[in-house]
Formats: structure tokens, C-alpha cells, sequence
């Protein structure tokens, strides 16, 4: 069991994590936690690119990191 704590909305999160599931399709909780992690550095790299590729935000991607390092048993 999982439990997740949201700071907003959570018909949103709800919509969120169904699309997710949707993506991964095999109802695996590793890959979704993957296919997350994959969206989250590709925003930070389209972030980078939008700021004029000046740097990447490497702690973003290690949050991210942590997160999905975090749901392997």
C-alpha cells in the first residue's frame, strides 16, 4: 500500500496518476515511477532549452532521481 500526500487539488492528482497508468499500461507501480521519472527530466531539459540552454538543473533531476530510486523494493 501506498500512501501519497498531496499539497492541491487532489481530483487532479487523481486525473494525473490515472493518465499515467494509462501510459504504462501493465497497472506496475516501478514502471510508472519510471515513466515519471522520464517526463520530470525531460521538463527540466525543456525548461534549460527555453531559458536559452545557459544550464541544466541537475538537482531537479536528482530529486526525481530519489523519487524513483525510492519506489524499488
Amino acid at each position: 500500500m501506498w500512501t501519497i500526500h498531496s499539497v492541491g487539488d487532489s481530483a487532479f492528482l487523481e486525473q494525473v496518476l490515472i493518465a499515467v497508468s494509462m501510459i504504462t499500461g501493465t497497472g506496475d507501480f516501478t514502471q510508472m515511477a519510471s515513466v515519471g521519472l522520464l517526463i520530470g527530466v525531460l521538463i527540466v531539459f525543456f525548461q534549460s532549452i527555453m531559458n536559452g540552454a545557459k544550464e541544466i538543473q541537475i538537482g531537479t533531476i536528482l530529486v526525481a532521481w530519489i523519487f524513483y530510486a525510492s519506489s524499488h523494493p
